[in-house]
């Protein structure tokens, strides 16, 4: 009987740190949202709802941008992007981003 506990405790904390894991990236990614909407060249797709955002910026944006961070594309032809937050995604990540885009942009 005690192993069983062990093994349930176990799942149990395994289950906790992923929702725990999945909390931050989604913090993250609404934190990304909040600040790349200062940038009225920067239009986003969808709905932030997950980890993920889908938005577009103007293709000389994107190709500076991409020598420095790691990004999907979505649609290349249309300046469509997508970036994604993880667990380990930190604010001064997203500042670091953001301040990228500044220097471009300026």
């Amino acid at each position: 009987m005690g192993q069983e506990q062990d093994t349930a405790h176990s799942v149990s904390g395994v289950r906790m740190q992923a929702v725990n894991n999945a909390n931050q990236a989604n913090s993250m990614a609404t934190l990304l949202h909040d600040r790349l909407c200062q940038f009225p060249e920067i239009m986003f797709l969808q709905k932030v709802e997950t980890n993920a955002l889908f938005l577009t910026m103007p293709k000389h944006l994107i190709a500076e941008l991409h020598k420095k961070w790691s990004f999907y594309f979505w649609n290349e032809e249309e300046g469509e992007i997508r970036l994604v937050t993880s667990f380990d995604t930190k604010e001064k990540d997203i500042d670091d981003f953001i301040d990228s885009i500044r220097r471009i942009i300026a």
